[in-house]
């Protein structure tokens, strides 16, 4: 990614067009640095200790229940 930031800091710098060749390997550089955040951050979820997720509360004291007034 270093090389990548430089070779576009240079281009911005003397406002140059880049070749559909760099373009191209610069849309490469950027996918495969996506994917592998993708992939990093998946290995670290799937590190992470499991934290339980109680379930709803569904009984008639339920602050979510809709009660008719008769």
């Amino acid at each position: 990614m270093d090389t990548l930031h430089q070779f576009l800091s240079q281009s911005l710098d003397a406002n140059t067009l880049i070749s559909k060749d760099h373009m191209d390997l610069v849309s490469s550089e950027l996918a495969s640095a996506v994917h592998q955040v993708i992939v990093n951050g998946a290995a670290i979820l799937s590190s992470a200790p499991k934290i339980p997720i109680p379930e709803p509360d569904t009984g008639p004291d339920s602050k979510n229940e809709t009660r008719s007034r008769g």
